[in-house]
């Protein structure tokens, strides 16, 4: 059994309220989705 390939082809969760994360700013530059910071101050790094 391929533990790896099962796992990578499952779907990802989508958490409620993940824009939330962050409050005070400080997120990795990775972060795959806008925060809610991000979006009260648009010139912040992303």
């Amino acid at each position: 059994m391929d533990v790896a390939a099962f796992v990578t082809t499952q779907p990802r969760p989508d958490f409620p309220g993940k824009e939330n994360d962050w409050p005070s700013g400080g997120a990795p530059p990775d972060v795959a989705y806008i925060t809610a910071y991000q979006r009260q101050h648009p010139d912040s790094a992303r």
